[in-house]
Protein backbone atom coordinates (compact mmCIF):
# COMPACT_ATOMS: atom_id res chain seq x y z
CA UNK A 1 0.00 0.00 0.00
CA UNK A 2 1.70 3.42 -0.90
CA UNK A 3 2.15 5.85 1.92
CA UNK A 4 -0.72 7.14 3.78
CA UNK A 5 0.10 10.93 5.30
CA UNK A 6 -1.38 10.50 8.79
CA UNK A 7 1.40 8.12 9.19
CA UNK A 8 4.46 9.42 10.58
CA UNK A 9 8.05 8.57 11.33
CA UNK A 10 9.73 9.15 14.56
CA UNK A 11 12.08 11.54 12.42
CA UNK A 12 8.98 13.52 11.67
CA UNK A 13 9.66 16.47 14.00
CA UNK A 14 13.57 16.63 12.25
CA UNK A 15 11.46 17.05 8.94
CA UNK A 16 8.67 19.22 9.66
CA UNK A 17 11.08 22.39 10.29
CA UNK A 18 12.45 23.42 6.95
CA UNK A 19 15.88 24.43 7.45
CA UNK A 20 16.77 28.10 6.70
CA UNK A 21 18.23 27.63 2.97
CA UNK A 22 21.29 29.54 3.39
CA UNK A 23 22.23 27.68 6.16
CA UNK A 24 21.86 24.30 4.04
CA UNK A 25 24.09 25.77 1.44
CA UNK A 26 26.90 26.33 3.57
CA UNK A 27 26.77 22.69 5.23
CA UNK A 28 27.46 20.69 1.99
CA UNK A 29 29.23 23.61 0.08
CA UNK A 30 32.19 21.66 0.00
CA UNK A 31 30.73 18.78 -1.29
CA UNK A 32 29.43 21.65 -4.32
CA UNK A 33 32.73 23.21 -4.76
CA UNK A 34 34.12 19.29 -4.99
CA UNK A 35 32.11 18.47 -8.15
CA UNK A 36 33.47 20.04 -10.99
CA UNK A 37 31.33 21.88 -13.54
CA UNK A 38 31.72 19.34 -16.44
CA UNK A 39 30.17 16.83 -14.29
CA UNK A 40 27.44 19.13 -13.35
CA UNK A 41 25.98 19.69 -16.26
CA UNK A 42 23.70 22.37 -17.40
CA UNK A 43 20.45 22.35 -15.48
CA UNK A 44 17.13 22.83 -17.55
CA UNK A 45 14.31 21.25 -15.11
CA UNK A 46 13.07 24.08 -12.93
CA UNK A 47 15.15 24.07 -9.46
CA UNK A 48 12.51 25.38 -7.16
CA UNK A 49 9.61 22.53 -8.33
CA UNK A 50 12.30 19.74 -8.13
CA UNK A 51 13.17 20.88 -4.82
CA UNK A 52 9.93 21.20 -3.49
CA UNK A 53 8.77 17.63 -5.10
CA UNK A 54 12.03 16.25 -2.84
CA UNK A 55 11.34 18.11 0.14
CA UNK A 56 7.43 16.61 -0.45
CA UNK A 57 8.73 13.71 -0.77
CA UNK A 58 11.06 13.48 2.59
CA UNK A 59 8.81 12.10 4.28
CA UNK A 60 7.49 8.99 3.01
CA UNK A 61 10.67 8.24 2.14
CA UNK A 62 11.30 8.43 6.26
CA UNK A 63 8.95 5.81 6.57
CA UNK A 64 11.46 3.66 4.79
CA UNK A 65 14.15 4.18 6.46
CA UNK A 66 14.24 0.59 8.59
CA UNK A 67 14.27 -0.90 4.88
CA UNK A 68 17.20 1.33 3.49
CA UNK A 69 19.33 0.13 6.73
CA UNK A 70 18.79 -3.31 5.53
CA UNK A 71 20.21 -2.70 2.37
CA UNK A 72 22.98 -4.30 1.02
CA UNK A 73 24.48 -0.74 -0.73
CA UNK A 74 27.27 0.53 2.16
CA UNK A 75 24.48 2.76 3.54
CA UNK A 76 23.92 4.68 0.12
CA UNK A 77 20.24 4.88 0.72
CA UNK A 78 20.77 5.97 4.27
CA UNK A 79 22.91 8.75 3.67
CA UNK A 80 21.27 10.16 0.70
CA UNK A 81 17.95 10.46 3.04
CA UNK A 82 19.99 12.06 5.62
CA UNK A 83 21.64 14.57 3.23
CA UNK A 84 18.14 15.43 0.44
CA UNK A 85 16.72 18.21 2.91
CA UNK A 86 19.88 20.16 2.75
CA UNK A 87 20.92 19.24 -0.89
CA UNK A 88 16.95 20.75 -2.23
CA UNK A 89 17.21 23.76 0.14
CA UNK A 90 20.61 24.29 -0.71
CA UNK A 91 19.77 23.60 -5.08
CA UNK A 92 16.67 25.81 -3.97
CA UNK A 93 19.21 29.05 -2.04
CA UNK A 94 21.93 28.98 -5.30
CA UNK A 95 18.56 28.71 -7.75
CA UNK A 96 17.94 32.30 -6.15
CA UNK A 97 21.27 33.65 -5.60
CA UNK A 98 21.08 34.01 -9.71
CA UNK A 99 18.06 36.34 -9.15
CA UNK A 100 18.57 40.28 -8.90
CA UNK A 101 19.00 41.16 -4.96
CA UNK A 102 15.92 41.81 -3.59
CA UNK A 103 15.14 45.56 -2.18
CA UNK A 104 13.90 46.29 1.23
CA UNK A 105 10.62 47.45 -0.33
CA UNK A 106 10.74 44.70 -2.24
CA UNK A 107 10.45 42.81 0.82
CA UNK A 108 8.22 44.55 2.66
CA UNK A 109 5.87 43.87 -0.54
CA UNK A 110 7.08 39.93 -0.50
CA UNK A 111 6.04 39.78 3.55
CA UNK A 112 2.86 41.28 2.63
CA UNK A 113 1.80 38.65 0.27
CA UNK A 114 3.24 35.83 2.30
CA UNK A 115 1.38 36.68 6.19
CA UNK A 116 -2.15 36.22 4.54
CA UNK A 117 -0.81 33.06 2.21
CA UNK A 118 0.87 31.59 5.50
CA UNK A 119 -2.51 31.70 7.52
CA UNK A 120 -5.04 30.90 4.87
CA UNK A 121 -3.13 27.53 3.65
CA UNK A 122 -2.43 26.57 7.51
CA UNK A 123 -6.55 26.89 8.14
CA UNK A 124 -6.83 24.35 5.87
CA UNK A 125 -4.12 22.52 6.50
CA UNK A 126 -4.88 22.16 9.84
CA UNK A 127 -8.43 21.58 8.88
CA UNK A 128 -7.21 18.63 6.36
CA UNK A 129 -5.18 17.25 9.56
CA UNK A 130 -8.00 16.87 11.53
CA UNK A 131 -9.94 14.34 9.28
CA UNK A 132 -6.51 12.47 8.82
CA UNK A 133 -5.98 13.86 5.47
CA UNK A 134 -2.65 15.16 5.71
CA UNK A 135 0.31 14.27 8.76
CA UNK A 136 -0.83 16.17 12.25
CA UNK A 137 2.47 16.51 13.33
CA UNK A 138 3.93 18.11 10.09
CA UNK A 139 1.00 20.89 10.00
CA UNK A 140 1.33 21.26 14.15
CA UNK A 141 4.76 22.21 13.91
CA UNK A 142 4.25 24.85 11.35
CA UNK A 143 2.04 26.67 13.88
CA UNK A 144 4.87 26.41 15.91
CA UNK A 145 6.50 29.04 14.19
CA UNK A 146 6.51 32.91 14.82
CA UNK A 147 8.46 35.88 13.44
CA UNK A 148 9.84 36.58 9.41
CA UNK A 149 12.39 33.98 8.98
CA UNK A 150 9.23 31.09 10.57
CA UNK A 151 7.06 32.80 7.75
CA UNK A 152 9.59 31.76 5.20
CA UNK A 153 9.79 28.38 6.31
CA UNK A 154 6.27 28.13 6.81
CA UNK A 155 5.23 28.84 3.21
CA UNK A 156 8.46 26.29 1.95
CA UNK A 157 6.89 23.35 4.17
CA UNK A 158 3.31 24.16 3.08
CA UNK A 159 4.63 24.47 0.11
CA UNK A 160 5.48 20.70 0.02
CA UNK A 161 3.22 19.42 2.19
CA UNK A 162 0.30 20.61 0.18
CA UNK A 163 2.41 19.53 -3.66
CA UNK A 164 3.04 15.59 -2.28
CA UNK A 165 -0.34 15.43 -1.17
CA UNK A 166 -2.39 16.99 -3.94
CA UNK A 167 -3.60 14.16 -5.67
CA UNK A 168 -5.08 12.99 -2.16
CA UNK A 169 -6.58 16.83 -1.33
CA UNK A 170 -7.33 18.77 -4.65
CA UNK A 171 -10.80 18.32 -4.22
CA UNK A 172 -11.22 18.78 -0.86
CA UNK A 173 -9.30 22.51 -1.05
CA UNK A 174 -10.86 25.70 -1.95
CA UNK A 175 -8.07 27.16 -4.15
CA UNK A 176 -6.24 25.58 -7.20
CA UNK A 177 -2.89 24.11 -7.64
CA UNK A 178 -1.37 27.80 -8.44
CA UNK A 179 -1.55 29.22 -5.04
CA UNK A 180 0.83 25.98 -3.71
CA UNK A 181 3.56 26.91 -5.98
CA UNK A 182 3.22 30.27 -5.23
CA UNK A 183 3.30 29.93 -1.68
CA UNK A 184 6.86 27.44 -2.31
CA UNK A 185 7.78 30.68 -4.41
CA UNK A 186 7.17 32.90 -1.35
CA UNK A 187 8.87 30.78 1.09
CA UNK A 188 11.88 30.66 -0.61
CA UNK A 189 12.23 33.97 -1.97
CA UNK A 190 11.76 35.02 1.78
CA UNK A 191 14.65 32.11 2.65
CA UNK A 192 16.70 34.01 0.83
CA UNK A 193 16.29 37.35 1.95
CA UNK A 194 16.44 36.60 5.18
CA UNK A 195 18.05 33.75 5.72
CA UNK A 196 21.34 35.03 3.87
CA UNK A 197 21.39 37.85 6.14
CA UNK A 198 20.95 35.86 9.58
CA UNK A 199 23.85 33.22 8.67
CA UNK A 200 26.11 35.70 6.59
CA UNK A 201 28.09 35.74 3.28
CA UNK A 202 28.41 32.19 1.88
CA UNK A 203 32.08 31.64 0.90
CA UNK A 204 32.40 31.38 -3.05
CA UNK A 205 35.53 31.31 -5.01
CA UNK A 206 36.31 33.66 -7.49
CA UNK A 207 36.35 31.18 -9.81
CA UNK A 208 32.51 29.89 -9.34
CA UNK A 209 29.84 31.89 -10.23
CA UNK A 210 25.86 30.99 -8.99
CA UNK A 211 25.09 29.89 -12.22
CA UNK A 212 28.08 27.02 -11.57
CA UNK A 213 26.66 26.87 -8.12
CA UNK A 214 23.26 26.31 -8.35
CA UNK A 215 23.96 23.62 -11.56
CA UNK A 216 26.72 22.02 -9.08
CA UNK A 217 24.21 21.97 -6.22
CA UNK A 218 21.28 20.91 -8.05
CA UNK A 219 23.28 17.77 -9.07
CA UNK A 220 23.91 16.38 -5.68
CA UNK A 221 20.36 16.76 -4.92
CA UNK A 222 19.51 14.59 -8.50
CA UNK A 223 21.90 12.18 -7.85
CA UNK A 224 21.01 11.42 -4.11
CA UNK A 225 17.22 11.74 -5.08
CA UNK A 226 18.28 8.83 -8.16
CA UNK A 227 19.72 6.96 -5.07
CA UNK A 228 16.40 7.11 -3.52
CA UNK A 229 14.28 6.00 -5.88
CA UNK A 230 16.46 2.71 -7.37
CA UNK A 231 16.45 1.86 -3.39
CA UNK A 232 12.66 2.55 -3.39
CA UNK A 233 12.10 0.34 -6.00
CA UNK A 234 14.06 -2.39 -4.75
CA UNK A 235 11.89 -2.11 -1.45
CA UNK A 236 8.66 -1.70 -2.77
CA UNK A 237 9.18 -3.65 -6.01
CA UNK A 238 6.26 -5.93 -5.39
CA UNK A 239 3.60 -3.58 -3.74
CA UNK A 240 4.27 -2.09 -7.04
CA UNK A 241 4.22 1.44 -5.34
CA UNK A 242 7.44 3.14 -5.86
CA UNK A 243 6.28 6.24 -7.07
CA UNK A 244 4.08 7.38 -4.43
CA UNK A 245 6.94 7.49 -2.28
CA UNK A 246 9.98 9.21 -4.63
CA UNK A 247 7.91 10.85 -7.66
CA UNK A 248 9.62 12.22 -10.50
CA UNK A 249 11.32 15.65 -10.20
CA UNK A 250 9.53 16.59 -13.17
CA UNK A 251 6.28 15.15 -11.79
CA UNK A 252 3.35 17.35 -10.72
CA UNK A 253 0.85 15.09 -9.22
CA UNK A 254 0.74 11.82 -6.89
CA UNK A 255 -0.40 8.92 -7.96
CA UNK A 256 -4.32 8.33 -8.32
CA UNK A 257 -5.79 6.66 -5.29
CA UNK A 258 -8.82 4.17 -5.37
CA UNK A 259 -12.45 5.71 -3.53
CA UNK A 260 -11.15 3.49 -0.29
CA UNK A 261 -7.98 5.81 -0.47
CA UNK A 262 -5.75 2.62 -1.75
CA UNK A 263 -2.96 4.10 -4.07
CA UNK A 264 -3.55 2.09 -7.38
CA UNK A 265 -0.76 -0.26 -8.38
CA UNK A 266 2.25 1.88 -10.62
CA UNK A 267 4.23 -0.12 -13.00
CA UNK A 268 7.67 -0.03 -12.05
CA UNK A 269 9.98 2.31 -14.02
CA UNK A 270 12.89 0.70 -15.86
CA UNK A 271 16.03 2.02 -14.10
CA UNK A 272 18.27 4.70 -15.87
CA UNK A 273 21.81 4.09 -14.53
CA UNK A 274 23.48 7.54 -12.69
CA UNK A 275 26.40 7.72 -10.85
CA UNK A 276 25.33 7.42 -7.38
CA UNK A 277 28.45 8.63 -6.19
CA UNK A 278 28.82 12.60 -5.81
CA UNK A 279 30.12 14.49 -8.53
CA UNK A 280 29.11 11.64 -10.66
CA UNK A 281 28.74 12.42 -14.27
CA UNK A 282 25.37 10.95 -15.64
CA UNK A 283 25.99 8.24 -18.87
CA UNK A 284 23.36 9.42 -20.44
CA UNK A 285 21.09 13.08 -21.15
CA UNK A 286 18.62 11.37 -19.21
CA UNK A 287 20.50 9.20 -16.81
CA UNK A 288 19.05 9.69 -13.41
CA UNK A 289 15.30 10.51 -14.09
CA UNK A 290 12.58 9.23 -16.08
CA UNK A 291 11.60 11.23 -18.89
CA UNK A 292 13.12 14.83 -20.01
CA UNK A 293 16.47 15.21 -18.50
CA UNK A 294 16.95 17.89 -16.08
CA UNK A 295 20.66 18.22 -17.61
CA UNK A 296 22.06 18.74 -21.05
CA UNK A 297 25.77 18.93 -21.15
CA UNK A 298 26.01 21.38 -23.69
Amino acid sequence: MAPMPESMPIHAARIARAENAAESFKRVEDQILALSIDDAGRVTADVPTAASIALGALGNLEQLRPDFERLNDGGAAVRALDSLQDYALAAFFAHLETAPDTSQSELARLLTQARPLRENLLKVAEGLAGFGLLPLPAVSAIREGSGNLDLAKDLTQLGALFSSNWEHVASKVPFARALVDEASRLGTLLLRTIGAREVGEVRKEPSNDWESLRARAFRLLVNAYDELRRATQYVRWHERDALAYAPSLHARSAPRRKPSGEAEPLEPEPLVSESAALGGKPATADAGLPGTSPFTDE
